[in-house]
């Protein structure tokens, strides 16, 4: 039991057998992706960015909404007449909060739109491959010759 199992022919000195046993793995179906999904796994990585990018984007459009509420809701002859101060503050909260958040959701605009993932660096290969090619025009004999050398047509 203690001696290695030795092979019944006799091998050229130095040579050594041996073999590896694994365990089978079950059967995995595999399917091909469509492209949302194929780009919802490159861009998985962007997930915070672009939530960062779509909450500015609607506390623009909110601060936005809210502003031009304001100033057609309010009755000017009554304001400056009372100068109220409350008005004031919330007009410039308002103008506040619309003016950060559009200075924030344009440059995590800009910064999502210069990130290098997966997904852009594919598309950016695929556009310069049929960037490079050229549309095939001419005859089939003329194409073949070209491909495959003079020699080949004969």
């Amino acid at each position: 039991m203690t001696e290695p199992n030795q092979p019944e022919i006799k091998l050229p000195e130095g040579f050594q057998t041996g073999a590896v046993f694994t365990r089978p793995t079950p059967a995995e179906d595999s399917y091909p992706l469509r492209l949302d999904q194929y780009q919802t796994l490159c861009d998985g990585s962007s997930g915070n960015e672009r939530a960062s990018r779509d909450f500015y984007k609607g506390l623009f459009f909110g601060a936005l909404l809210g502003t031009v509420g304001l100033i057609a809701g309010v009755d000017w002859d009554t304001f400056w007449a009372r100068k109220s101060k409350v008005l004031v503050g919330c007009l410039v909260v308002l103008l506040t909060m619309f003016l950060w958040s559009l200075f924030e959701w344009v440059g995590h605009s800009k910064k999502l739109g210069s990130e290098d993932t997966t997904y852009t660096r594919l598309k950016r290969t695929i556009s310069q491959h049929f960037q490079l090619t050229r549309p095939v025009t001419g005859s089939s004999e003329a194409i073949q010759e070209e491909t495959q050398g003079p020699e080949a047509t004969e």
